[in-house]
């Protein structure tokens, strides 16, 4: 009987025991999510996804809809694939490279060496770029905006489900990201709207079967497919630095002229370069304080047009249009607007992107190594 009624007090313990615990935790869980607001619901999923996989459509208005799939397993083992009006294109982030294949043409774009991604794809023609579900890589929602950015509502029903809409802003206001969550926490719909050179951009991305992943434990390389041919001009190295031999060669002047031995030049006199592209817009090709500066300190002050054919305005300083690609190549370019200093064919200043506001920084970086002696 002792023995019999020590079992019997024990039996309940036992079934209480780990299994059991286990259970009433994820009941906790569950029923405070249920009732915890849809901002922390969102932000209890985010916390959880250490990795993901999903389906996903993009739909860019005025473009189309691509679909495909994305996974995220850790910041350099990314890959998101999307194929819809005539083509085919794979992402992939691994530690020695950020790599576009463009499946329909057999072609590839090689973009590093990088150790994490920054953002998103980084061919401004990709229709990954703008289709990257940056929200399922985010731990919460305030990497976004800050919780008490976003407004509440209930959303439209959505492959079935109910929804709540959390959008970025005011009632009225122009609401530049709206995210739709299942009951659960679990984005399924993501839009937005933002400005872009060539006018309104407004995305919208569609997540099904997404499910959490265990992070990799290991990173891969990626493998060129055989067959596959670089772009006209693939990025197969790190842009050019300061103390960087460059051989420039001939560039033509636009839209006419003899070619210029921009080698040459640059040893009669220190040469500053900005480098331009059609996708850039013009609000970012005003440098005429830079040009002005350039002028005044005793350098020449050029402009290097790559990629299509350059804007038809009259310039008051020299451009160039890089029409087969050897001058991008030769400098490593990765993104426009880049800017070198050179002196005799050596690479003396370099600085990425241009804001007016920073002008003086940025003028002051690029010219002082230009005369600096030794």
């Amino acid at each position: 009987m002792t023995a019999s009624h020590k079992l019997q007090t024990e039996t309940p313990y036992n079934a209480l025991g780990r299994s059991s615990l286990l259970s009433l935790i994820a009941i906790v869980d569950v029923l405070l999510t249920q009732s915890a607001t849809p901002i922390d619901r969102l932000n209890h999923f985010l916390g959880t996804l250490k990795g993901c996989q999903t389906n996903l459509s993009v739909t860019i208005e005025g473009y189309g809809k691509a679909t495909g799939t994305f996974s995220y397993r850790r910041p350099d083992d990314v890959r998101i694939r999307l194929a819809g009006n005539g083509f085919d294109e794979e992402f992939l982030q691994c530690p020695r490279a950020r790599i576009l294949f463009e499946h329909d043409t057999k072609e590839y774009s090689w973009y590093g060496p990088s150790d994490k991604l920054e953002g998103a794809p980084p061919d401004s023609n990709a229709y990954s770029t703008y289709g990257y579900p940056s929200l399922l890589t985010y731990s919460n929602l305030g990497k976004v905006a800050p919780k008490s950015s976003w407004t509440v509502t209930s959303g439209e029903e959505i492959a079935g489900q109910a929804t709540d809409l959390l959008s970025l802003g005011k009632s009225g206001d122009k609401v530049p990201v709206k995210i739709w969550i299942d009951k659960s926490g679990r984005p399924v719909r993501m839009r937005t709207d933002t400005n872009s050179p060539d006018g309104p951009l407004v995305v919208t991305m569609e997540f099904t079967n997404l499910q959490a992943v265990a992070p990799a434990e290991s990173t891969f390389e990626a493998k060129l497919p055989e067959g596959y041919l670089p772009s006209r001009n693939p990025m197969l190295a790190l842009p050019s630095a300061p103390g960087d031999m460059v051989r420039l060669g001939l560039w033509r002047p636009w839209p006419e002229g003899q070619p210029t031995d921009m080698d040459q030049l640059s040893k009669s006199k220190p040469l500053l370069v900005a480098v331009t592209s059609a996708d850039m817009g013009q609000a970012l090709l005003d440098f005429a304080p830079l040009a002005d500066a350039a002028k005044a300190a005793g350098a020449t002050f050029v402009q290097l047009w790559v990629g299509a054919k350059p804007a038809d305005e009259k310039r008051p300083w020299p451009v160039y249009w890089d029409e087969d690609g050897q001058a991008e190549k030769a400098l490593g370019l990765t993104v426009t607007p880049w800017f070198y200093g050179i002196r005799s064919s050596k690479v003396e200043s370099a600085w990425m992107g241009w804001d007016p506001a920073e002008g003086a920084v940025v003028t002051q970086s690029l010219l002082a190594p230009l005369f600096k002696k030794g």
